[in-house]
């Protein structure tokens, strides 16, 4: 994982009702986003910017995600500082 080379110390999170977001910035134009369902019932939630690289207990529906109980979804976005 080259990125994690240049993880920042820090970042967010956000808990909504079972839904965790945690962000973080790589420091080389790299942002991860985890989201992860830890309630009982399922969830919809807005995807994430970037590409998923892991997935488990995701539904895409639309522009959102759907997220089973135990469902996670970690994505990468790469910008450009140009």
């Amino acid at each position: 994982m080259p990125h994690l080379a240049c993880a920042a110390h820090g970042g967010s999170f956000k808990v909504e009702e079972s839904l965790l977001r945690v962000e973080w910035n790589l420091g080389n134009c790299v942002q991860w986003t985890v989201l992860a369902n830890f309630g009982p019932g399922g969830l919809d939630a807005p995807m994430a910017a970037g590409r998923a690289v892991f997935e488990h207990g995701i539904e895409h529906v639309g522009p959102r995600l759907r997220i089973h109980p135990g469902g996670s979804c970690v994505s990468m976005d790469q910008h450009s500082t140009a």
